[in-house]
């Protein structure tokens, strides 16, 4: 991997030179910029089952394309001009013979926290996407792999980084990351992974983005704002050549907007079945009546951050009614997720549920205006 690294970051910057692209040139497009990140850190065991993949470290290095923005939309200076772009990481998992590597493709976006005149700012940065996994469990040929079980997964990064801004062309960067990669229980076994990484990386491009000339129509922001959201998906619940079965939530959710109309804040009350839960009693002797009982109850804190018609949100929830909580200490829960605005009272909605850093599922759904 460390040769693989350098190799890459020769023909990297190499490339810099054969576009043309230096600090006396005019090819450099006004507000975007490339550049490229190494990570280096360790996967964080959260099961027994997991002790096989006790290896070495994690690496990876990451290609981004990057767009600064330029304050022709309402987020834009919302969120302090945020840049947004897509990467492209290649990781070395850390247990070559078990895991292999991650191929991740993420679009992104990093978030000014603080700015320190045109030379330091501190950074929050997100991204979400998809990654490839070529090793993935199989009961013979690599049954010590309890983490993943397929070969397309999600792949969730959250991260803190520090910029310098060296010239007007060049920034060097640093930052600590937290990421997952799952595939969300749809087949079993499916631990996940959680790595804790340090990264460290140059970025170089254009980083002026010239305002347009027209200004975008304002996002419309309710002060207070009630939403029903349905949802459904399918799980393996033990093993992974167990049946799949159904799942299916609602959440009454109520938000209220703060600081400015792109952040919301609130609450929900969460309905959640999921059929699999049956089997989960049954394998425990936990005896239950109705079919009712069944039902997960919650009541969750929620954020919202709205990037015109995209928003994340943010959930973290308690249950009130769970009679497996007790199992696998399933007290708490949270939902990290996308919803996509098509009109005023209509959001599609596409989320991770899990327990603490254990997956659940996948939501897919929409929401729906009441009030």
């Amino acid at each position: 991997m460390q040769r693989f690294v350098l190799i890459l970051s020769f023909i990297t910057f190499s490339g810099f030179q054969v576009f043309g692209l230096n600090a006396n040139t005019t090819r450099i497009i006004p507000g975007q910029s490339v550049a490229i990140d190494i990570y280096w850190g360790y996967l964080q065991y959260h099961h027994h089952e997991m002790t096989p993949l006790k290896q070495g470290s994690a690496q990876a290095v990451k290609l981004s394309y990057i767009f600064s923005s330029n304050g022709n939309k309402q987020w834009h200076m919302a969120y302090n001009y945020p840049n947004a772009g897509i990467s492209y990481t290649l990781m070395d998992l850390g247990q070559r013979s078990i895991l292999g590597y991650a191929h991740s493709v993420t679009p992104f976006m990093s978030i000014p926290l603080f700015n320190k005149g045109k030379k330091f700012s501190f950074d929050f940065y997100t991204a979400a996407g998809v990654a490839l996994m070529p090793k993935t469990f199989h009961p013979v040929s690599n049954s010590q792999n309890t983490a993943i079980s397929t070969h397309i997964n999600t792949n969730i990064d959250l991260g803190l980084s520090a910029s310098y801004h060296v010239n007007n062309n060049l920034i060097v960067n640093a930052g600590a990351h937290i990421t997952h990669f799952s595939n969300g229980s749809i087949k079993k076994p499916n631990y996940g992974l959680n790595y804790t990484l340090l990264s460290l990386g140059i970025q170089y491009g254009n980083f002026n983005a010239k305002p347009k000339n027209h200004e975008e129509k304002k996002v419309r922001s309710e002060k207070h704002r009630i939403l029903l959201a349905i949802s459904g998906s399918t799980k393996q619940a033990v093993a992974f050549n167990d049946p799949n079965f159904c799942v299916a939530s609602g959440s009454i959710e109520y938000s209220h907007k703060v600081w400015s109309p792109l952040f919301r804040v609130g609450g929900s009350l969460d309905f959640m079945y999921d059929n699999s839960h049956s089997l989960i009693l049954h394998n425990h002797s936990i005896a239950y009546g109705s079919d009712w009982e069944l039902a997960k109850l919650g009541m969750a804190v929620n954020a919202e951050l709205i990037l015109n018609r995209l928003s994340l949100i943010l959930h973290f929830g308690g249950y009130y009614h769970n009679l497996s909580r007790k199992i696998k200490n399933q007290w708490v829960y949270q939902r990290v997720g996308l919803r996509y605005r098509f009109t005023n009272g209509l959001w599609a909605h596409v989320a991770l549920k899990t327990h603490l850093n254990i997956a659940d599922y996948i939501e897919f759904g929409l929401a729906f205006k009441l009030f």
